[in-house]
């Protein structure tokens, strides 16, 4: 494992380092990339990967100030390229693909958990499905999960002899949890990150807009943030025409994580951001800027945004709450008072050290202490060290899928979201 600390929370090298080795990537993968960035001081990046020939092959977005935000972008690129089941020569996932019935799954009363798994078990438990070899951190053991619910691009890219039906399951399938790193070690941080995140931001949609009896927004206020974020909050609430919110949606995990929302011109719907990490300076800095990302995003390309959005509205259509998840429709709950205001130095975070394996180690720890597993499943590693990974934890929450017209159902930790508050947040800094 790489020992070398580093600036950012969770990363192995520095920006520079890390775009040195994309792009010494990039020339022994004979690809090449095109950018493009919009903004001045918080910048977001496009990048455009291409191979040889000049075909086009995969796209990413990146976040950050300076250089942060192109070397994002070229990692985002080169994720969405190598994650796929089929790209070439160079990937190991087609390598990882096994097929068995669904009864006989490893850990299947693990894996049901997942409401996809549930349904695959209760309607097709005797149906043969390719599935992808995924390993625990902690052990050796293996497990195999369906290749469609962690492969997006599957359905519409399945081997030759698979004939299942996966009409009414792929609307829960999700790169979630797919990360490329300057090392295995960083890419798993980044996806365990992106996981727990996506499970607080499912718990957060499913706690304010499903519930009869919503929970209270925790709002945090912006004169409790230390300078450096007040003035990157100050700078992207000037975009926000002075609307901006931010809201601490830590979940039981314990890993700090926000989301920042402010109004689109549209009327209809908010720019959302959301950051995860065990530093809560990190986590929120990454929501901001992923706020920031998606106004850009609308800046340059609103009338495909919006005909995208709508669409999405038209697939939830008869799922009045699903279409409030997707819109991020809070106005009204603050209008109304229904909500608490939050001191930032009071949301617990973790003091770890800077070193990339600290970080690995103690996000597996929370997760097992609050009875969860993480498994890993290789799809690209480089001789640099380079590694583009998938992390499953069986049973976190991803009704976060709404966001993207998915009318889905809530699995067993959601459902239970529903009727139970989530444990209080804000207390002093471990």
């Amino acid at each position: 494992m790489n020992e070398v600390c580093q600036q950012i929370p969770g990363r192995a090298c520095s920006p520079d380092q890390a775009l040195e080795l994309a792009y010494s990537e990039l020339e022994l993968l004979r690809y090449r990339v095109k950018i493009h960035t919009y903004g001045e001081r918080l910048v977001t990046s496009c990048c455009y990967l291409y191979d040889q020939n000049g075909n086009y092959l995969s796209d990413g977005l990146g976040k950050g100030i300076g250089i942060q935000s192109k070397v994002s972008a070229i990692y985002e690129a080169l994720e969405h390229y190598l994650s796929r089941p089929i790209c070439g020569p160079h990937l190991k996932l087609g390598d990882q693909i096994a097929w068995s019935n669904v009864r006989q799954l490893p850990c299947i009363d693990t894996l049901v958990n997942d409401k996809a798994v549930e349904l695959l078990l209760r309607h097709h438990p005797d149906r043969e499905l390719p599935c992808r070899a995924f390993q625990s951190f902690d052990t050796a053991q293996g497990i195999l999960h369906p290749l469609i619910l962690t492969v997006p691009d599957y359905f519409d890219a399945r081997l030759p002899n698979d004939k299942f039906d996966y009409t009414q399951i792929s609307r829960y399938s999700s790169g979630n949890g797919t990360a490329f790193g300057t090392s295995f070690v960083e890419a798993a941080v980044h996806a365990l990150n992106e996981r727990i995140e996506r499970d607080a931001e499912s718990l957060f949609y499913i706690r304010t807009f499903l519930r009869s009896s919503p929970e209270p927004l925790r709002l945090i206020d912006p004169n409790s943030l230390p300078p450096e974020l007040k003035s990157l909050w100050d700078e992207t609430n000037e975009l926000a025409m002075g609307q901006l919110v931010g809201l601490d949606i830590t979940s039981d995990l314990g890993v700090p994580t926000f989301c920042i929302m402010f109004p689109r011109p549209d009327g209809i719907g908010n720019y959302r951001g959301c950051g995860c990490s065990l530093s809560r300076e990190y986590a929120l800095e990454r929501a901001l800027l992923e706020a920031v990302q998606d106004y850009h995003m609308y800046q340059e390309f609103a009338s495909k945004y919006l005909e995208e959005q709508a669409t999405f509205l038209r697939r939830l259509d008869g799922f009045p709450k699903y279409q409030k998840c997707l819109q991020g429709s809070i106005g009204e709950l603050i209008r109304q008072g229904h909500w608490e205001l939050t001191e930032f130095e009071n949301i617990k975070s973790t003091q770890v050290s800077r070193c990339v394996e600290d970080h690995l180690n103690e996000l597996l720890k929370r997760l097992a202490g609050n009875g969860f597993r993480a498994f890993y499943s290789v799809s690209y590693s480089s001789p640099s060290g380079l590694t583009c990974l998938n992390v499953l934890i069986p049973g976190l929450e991803c009704f976060h899928l709404v966001k993207v017209g998915n009318a889905i159902l809530p699995n067993k930790r959601g459902t239970a979201a529903l009727h139970v508050s989530r444990r209080p947040s804000g207390h002093q800094a471990d």
